[in-house]
This record gives structure tokens, sequence and C-alpha cells, in this order.
């Protein structure tokens, strides 16, 4: 008795009146053939946006660049493109010629960096600054960290010489940079301090502290692109005392 009445749960539960009957599913669809209307229409699916389907390829570029975290690659693209586009925007005052690096100057900057002092620190720190700027990006790529040391170790030397010798050299034209007013030289004398600082200590630990050494690294690059703001304020303010129409600065 329990064996029947086990089997007949079974049976019904397999043929009752809310099972799915393949056979009945086919009939419906040959009738739908057979009147022209095809078969029965299949769930749509959903469709994906313009945005979605770049995720994909973010996901790739940055897998393939070494990248773990999720916003690296686009904070990489954001600031280490801001700081490269700045470093060719800026890239026109290499050009020695004294009328086309005059044109480009602060007017009156060229009366003092026409003597040999400031000349040639001017430009050892707008070539030298330049270089290491363009160079700087590719040492936080963890790619080139892990598969191509040797290269990484050239570039980071070649960008720490590039920083640390320019902004010495930047450090000695403050003196006469926009004006000589004494908080343009006491910001770019810290500034240069806080950059020269930054490189010697991420040198010293190159080998003895790797992290360490990242994060010194990383001061020193932003420190070194606090420019970009400086040059966003600047035409600000520039902009807001020419407004004023009364303010008054004597140039030393």
């Amino acid at each position: 008795m329990s064996s029947q009445a086990s089997g007949t749960r079974v049976v019904s539960s397999l043929y009752g009146p809310d099972s799915y009957n393949i056979h009945e599913q086919l009939g419906d669809d040959n009738k739908n053939w057979q009147l022209g209307g095809g078969p029965n229409p299949q769930p749509e699916v959903p469709k994906t946006s313009h945005w979605q389907s770049r995720i994909p390829l973010y996901r790739s570029i940055s897998w393939i660049l070494g990248f773990r975290e999720k916003y690296s690659l686009l904070n990489l693209f954001i600031w280490g493109g801001a700081l490269v586009g700045f470093c060719l925007a800026r890239s026109v005052t290499m050009n020695p010629h004294p009328a086309r690096i005059a044109s480009l100057l602060v007017p009156g900057e060229w009366f003092w960096f026409q003597r040999p002092l400031y000349k040639y620190n001017l430009f050892i720190h707008i070539y030298l600054t330049t270089l290491g700027g363009i160079g700087a990006p590719l040492q936080f790529l963890p790619a080139m960290r892990r598969r191509y040391v040797a290269l990484h170790r050239l570039n980071g030397y070649g960008v720490l010489f590039c920083l640390i010798v320019g902004n010495i050299c930047g450090s000695i034209i403050a003196r006469r940079s926009f004006g000589g007013e004494l908080n343009v030289q006491s910001a770019y004398y810290i500034l240069g301090i806080m950059v020269v600082f930054s490189g010697i200590v991420g040198i010293y630990n190159v080998k003895r502290d790797t992290r360490r050494h990242r994060k010194w690294m990383l001061r020193m690059v932003v420190y070194f692109a606090a420019v970009i703001s400086a040059r966003l304020i600047m035409l600000a303010s520039a902009q807001v005392v020419t407004d004023l129409g009364s303010y008054f600065s004597v140039c030393s």
C-alpha cells in the first residue's frame, strides 16, 4: 500500500494540472508555425548601456598595467595625465631664443633672467623638470615595476636626478620669479625644499624599505605637481586683481 501511494504521488506530481507538458508546448508551436505566427516569443535579454560595455575594456587595461584597485587606473589617467599635459604645454619655453622666451615669461622677469646666474639656472630648470615630469607617471605602473625592473630603476634614477637638480635651479631663480615678492620667494623655497627632501629620503629607502620608498616618491611627485594648482590659482587671482584695479606690487 505504501509503495502504491508513493507511486501515485509521483505520478500526480509529474502529470498534474500544473505540470510542464513538453508535448503540449510543441503542439502549440506547430500550430503557430502553421498559422504563420512563428514560435512563441522568447524572453528579451536586457540591453547593456554604452558605459557598461566599456567596463570590461577598462578592467582589461587595468589588469594589463598591473593595477589591483578599481580606481588606480583612473587616478593615473587624471593626475598623471594632468602632469604630463602641463609639462608638454610648458615645453614651448625650452626654446632658448631671447625673443621667444621673453614673450612666454611674466613681464619683468626676463630683465633679471638675462643675467648669466639666472639665465643658465632658468634653462636647466625648464629642461630637467619637463623631462622629469613626463617620466614620473611611468614609475607608478605596477607592470613596469614587476616585469621590467631594470627599466624601472633606470627611469627612476633619471626622474630623481631631473627633479632634484631642476628644483634646486628653480629655487635659485625664485629670487626674481613673478616679481620677487617675499611671499613668492618663500613659497618657492619651501616647495623646493619639500621636493628635494622627499627625493633624498626616497633614494635612501630604495633597498632598505620598498614601501617607504614608494610613499616618499609619491610625495615628491605630488609636491612637484603643486605648480599646476599654483598656475590655476594665479590665473584666477590675476583676474581678481585686475577687476579690483587698485592693487599694486613692487618688484624687487
